[in-house]
């Protein structure tokens, strides 16, 4: 008894009160003095469900409650002091969200808008209360701003900005191409948000090529069985511009049923992406996500055993898509047996200094069992 009477002394001359106050006191704001007071008190109350009901309330107060929850955090009551130090943070959280929205309905510096918006994105799901802002927000006259609360929609609240995203790629491209934006954002939410995915099978088709790249990597990040899905990203794989390419050959692989109609549309592309690249490390990554799909087929990518070859003599490849090649020829065991000439020179350290020649001889015996 004698340490909740210190406590509260301590308490009161923090806030400058002169009385105490009473814990069942529920007409009183959480934000009050006293009230506060209060609540610290009945941190270390008998009954769980009182000292429960005490932290619920004290996490929702305002910055008014965060000096006197620091010093109840510092006090010698073991449980009020641990759960006031646990109360701390989300008051601060809580405290930070609120000045965010503020900023980004009121700030008149645009750069101010778009910063706060994005550190509400950060926030998550603890930033549920600022989507009303944020989507008023994805109408902003500067691009940046709309981008940052477009993108943190996604964030704060999935399942409620959902149509707004999809309402948002249906719009018009036209300046800032807020369609590639919303996207990215559906692409962010997962595999909840494949309702979109009819929508972005168009986007993938449309001229903008942003908006093209974000909705092939959107799609592969939603995933599922839509029976458009595998037909869209296998064409756009072919697309003109190369980041395109690349991320429909990743969202290829990960779909979760794939047929052998993915086959022609891989080796097309394996066959186009022989040359130089300027970017070395994303190009191995990319024909590396193209031949570990082959191996996800198994016997069935047998017509790309060719291509596959292709890769291995390739010395661009060497310690990349090199291991992902002799995966894939395993993978697709006797019926690579086309392949067996050119592993049988990789077992006994012909090429590449012998640097592969363990993994060729696993894939000899995948291709060639041992008869019992």
């Amino acid at each position: 008894m004698l340490r909740l009477i210190t406590l509260t002394i301590v308490l009161t001359n923090v806030l400058g009160l002169t009385g105490m106050a009473c814990a069942d006191d529920a007409t009183a704001p959480a934000n009050d003095p006293q009230r506060v007071v209060a609540l610290i008190r009945q941190l270390g109350a008998d009954k769980f469900q009182d000292r429960e009901a005490a932290s619920r309330a004290l996490e929702a107060a305002g910055a008014e409650a965060l000096e006197p929850l620091r010093q109840a955090a510092k006090g010698t009551d073991l449980e009020i002091a641990r759960r006031a130090a646990e109360i701390v943070p989300i008051v601060e959280r809580n405290v930070e969200i609120a000045a965010l929205i503020q900023v980004v309905a009121r700030d008149t510096e645009w750069t101010k808008r778009m910063d706060a918006a994005e550190k509400l994105g950060h926030h998550g799901k603890y930033a549920a209360r600022a989507f009303p802002m944020l989507l008023a927000a994805t109408k902003d006259e500067y691009p940046l701003v709309s981008y940052a609360a477009i993108k943190a929609l996604g964030r704060v609240d999935p399942k409620r900005a959902l149509p707004e995203l999809i309402g948002i790629a249906q719009g018009p491209v036209g300046y800032g191409s807020l369609p590639g934006v919303a996207a990215i954002a559906l692409g962010e939410i997962g595999p909840l948000a494949r309702e979109a995915v009819p929508v972005l099978v168009e986007l993938l088709a449309g001229k903008d090529r942003f908006v093209r790249r974000e909705s092939a990597l959107a799609l592969g990040l939603i995933g599922g069985n839509d029976a458009r899905l595998a037909p869209a990203l296998l064409k756009a794989t072919s697309d003109s511009e190369q980041e395109v390419r690349y991320r429909a050959v990743e969202a290829v692989g990960r779909l979760q049923e794939l047929t052998a109609e993915c086959v022609p549309a891989l080796i097309d592309f394996l066959q186009k992406h022989q040359g130089p690249e300027e970017d070395l490390f994303r190009h191995n990554a990319v024909v590396g996500a193209a031949l570990q799909t082959l191996g996800r087929l198994g016997p069935r990518a047998e017509k790309a055993v060719p291509v596959l070859l292709t890769v291995l003599k390739n010395e661009r490849f060497i310690n990349g898509a090199h291991v992902d090649a002799l995966k894939t020829l395993e993978l697709i065991g006797p019926a690579a047996k086309e392949a067996v000439p050119l592993l049988n020179d990789l077992a006994a350290g012909r090429m590449y200094g012998g640097v592969y020649r363990n993994k060729a001889r696993r894939v000899l015996e995948a291709i060639r069992p041992r008869r019992q």
